[in-house]
């Protein structure tokens, strides 16, 4: 079973936790008689990558990626989840210290919206 994480060249481990969702721009329509509609003029995927107890380095890389500010490809392979080359932005809601001591262990989070 191969198991392949990867965003903007480098490998990530494995994340605990993994979400995707659609975002969606439309724009509802009611008339008069009742009836409604949606015009959907975007929809984009959406991943929510968790991870626990990761590295100062492998924070420290994927930091750099970020603020490069720039889209970047991911690409996804584990079991049977196969996510495609995929240009995506990335964006840091933020980091939490949870191991403290001779060596800081950070849990992270990352989502990476779909640039079309």
């Amino acid at each position: 079973m191969a198991r392949l994480w990867t965003l903007g060249g480098i490998t990530l481990p494995n994340p605990q936790g993994f979400g995707r969702k659609y975002v969606e721009k439309s724009v509802w329509h009611e008339s008069i008689n009742g009836r409604t509609t949606r015009d959907i003029s975007a929809r984009k995927e959406q991943f929510t990558l968790t991870f626990q107890r990761i590295s100062q380095a492998l924070v420290a890389e994927i930091l750099a990626l970020y603020e490069q500010k720039t889209a970047l490809l991911f690409e996804a392979e584990d079991g049977d989840l196969i996510i495609g080359e995929t240009e995506v932005h990335v964006d840091v809601p933020g980091r939490e210290y949870n191991t403290k001591g001779s060596e800081f262990r950070e849990d992270f989070t990352m989502i990476l919206t779909e640039v079309e």
